[in-house]
Order: structure tokens, then sequence, then C-alpha cells
């Protein structure tokens, strides 16, 4: 537990329907933090966040924890019945994924956003990986949820990404050991860039792998602002970031 915050998110309310932590399934515990935007999603994807967390419950030796970021779509309550850890924090993604970590009890933890969800099995992959755990993280190959041509040529310049810089970005899935995780301080709890600067911080200890998922991501927000203008929208978060620009402006930005 060395390196862990400690109370740094007092006051969260926390839901545990079974006890998680028993036999031998402690040992390789893979939780889930599921962060929450609910007021910007759609019906359809509310919908696959419940498959997803059945699945999730239902594989074996895998918790999932729900961080919930002040929905009022009763995600709280639905998460509960689906057997998931369920948390309250204030919204922002950074503070909910350290949130999630926090209070979550597994050696890898996998970060998956709101508008993202995972076939069954993708768990396995990362059992999969023989590394040790001081190297241990990455994420997925994406899958962008619509047919157009373009998409998929935004899923592969996210690969060269991962592959040529070593950054793998939240709607990739991020996973990443316990160990590791304490080692580099944990998710940096900023208004925005929080998956850019813990990608950038773990790549100083090693390599991050990018597995075969496919993680499935939703295609509003490219569908909303258009899929060249929100992209350089994004080129230029980065590089603004990476000259210094506060993650606070940048989030404003954002919006």
């Amino acid at each position: 537990q060395s390196g862990r915050p400690s109370g740094s998110h007092r006051g969260l309310r926390s839901v545990q329907r079974n006890d998680f932590a028993t036999g031998t399934a402690a040992e390789r515990l893979i939780d889930v933090h599921r962060e929450r935007l609910a007021d910007e999603l759609h019906r359809s994807v509310a919908e696959d966040h419940q498959t997803a967390a059945r699945m999730g419950a239902a594989e074996e030796q895998v918790v999932v924890v729900v961080v919930d970021g002040g929905s009022v779509d009763e995600t709280f309550e639905k998460a509960s019945r689906l057997n998931c850890r369920v948390v309250d924090c204030v919204r922002g993604r950074g503070q909910q994924m350290a949130a999630g970590a926090e209070i979550a009890s597994g050696d890898v933890f996998l970060f998956l956003h709101a508008d993202n969800w995972f076939a069954a099995g993708v768990c396995n992959q990362i059992r999969d990986l023989k590394i040790p755990s001081s190297s241990l993280w990455g994420g997925f190959r994406q899958r962008i949820d619509h047919r157009a041509l373009k998409y998929r040529f935004l899923e592969w310049g996210n690969r060269q990404r991962v592959q040529l810089q070593g950054l793998v970005y939240g709607d990739q899935a991020i996973f990443v050991s316990r160990a590791l995780y304490d080692q580099v301080g944990g998710i940096p709890e900023i208004a925005l860039m929080e998956d850019f600067e813990f990608s950038r911080r773990l790549c100083r200890v090693a390599r991050p792998r990018l597995l075969d998922g496919p993680v499935t991501i939703s295609a509003r927000r490219w569908e909303r602002a258009g899929v060249v203008k929100q992209t350089a929208k994004n080129w230029l978060l980065a590089w603004r970031y990476r000259k210094g620009t506060s993650p606070d402006e940048l989030a404003r930005i954002y919006q």
C-alpha cells in the first residue's frame, strides 16, 4: 500500500454488495474504474454500460468499481444492483480515476471511461502478459463505434501514437499494475490531460503494451464537432500542455 493516497477523497459514499476480497481471488483482482458523465451520454451508451458491468462482474477474479461524478440517471443504484463497488466523487476524470484506485483492492487497475466498453474476455489479455509488475502497463486497440472509413484512420493514428510516442490516452483503457501506479505517484488529479501526464510518467519507467482488445469508443464527440476539427483541437491541447499551459485553462478550452 506504500505510495497510495490516504484520505484524499474522504466523504465518498461507498456501497459494496458482497465481499470481493476473499480467497485466492484477492491475489489477481483487476479493478475497473468507470467514470460517469451521465448527462452527456446517450441512452444506448448507458445500456451498453450495464451489459459491460454484468460481464465484468461475471469474470473470474474481477472487481468492478464505478466512480460516479454526480450523475442524475440512477447510475449509483443501477451499478450497485449489478454487484459493482460504487463511490461518489467530485466530477473530473483525474479525480474520479484516483478515487477509484484509492478504494480498489487488486494488483492491476484497468481504467475505463464512461463512453467506452469491452467485449467479454478482455481482462484475460492482461493476465496473459508475462512481464513483471514493475513494467506492467499499457492500453488497448480502439474500435470507434462508426462505420465511416475516416474513423479507421483515427484508430490507426492512435495506435501509432502509442507505438511511437509511448502515450496511451484514457479512451484506450489504460491498465497498470498497482506497484507501478504507486511508483509514479498515481493518477494526476488535474482538470484535463491527466491521461497524457500519467502516460508520460509511466513511459519514463517502461514502454506501454498495446493489446488487441478492442475497446469500443463512442463516436459522439467527433460526430458533434467534426473529425478534423476535434482531432486538431486534441493536438492543440497536447501541444499547449507541453508548452506549459495549465490544465485548468486547457479544460476551459476543451469544454
